[in-house]
């Protein structure tokens, strides 16, 4: 199935192998991904990047979590109405 135009993906991973492999992979499909590193960083970029269609992020990051910040995503309402996956 091909990617539909437009539609970003924002992917939080501290592993560079897993990062590189599937921000390549995405983007080779079409997708629009931007990516990151650390929970903080993802914040940012939902407040400054979006609106994102989806957003992929590892659970066990250097600082703080990607449940941190999914939850501070959706307290900033930076997260309505997009997928997530943890």
């Amino acid at each position: 199935m091909a990617a539909q135009p437009g539609l970003k993906i924002l992917f939080v991973e501290d592993n560079e192998e897993i990062r590189d492999a599937l921000v390549s992979l995405l983007q080779a499909e079409g997708y629009d991904v931007a990516s990151t590193t650390r929970a903080e960083e993802g914040l940012e970029l939902l407040r400054t990047g979006g609106p994102f269609h989806l957003v992929i992020t590892d659970f066990s990051l250097p600082g703080r979590t990607g449940t941190w910040m999914v939850q501070e995503a959706l307290r900033e309402q930076l997260v309505r109405p997009t997928q997530v996956l943890v």
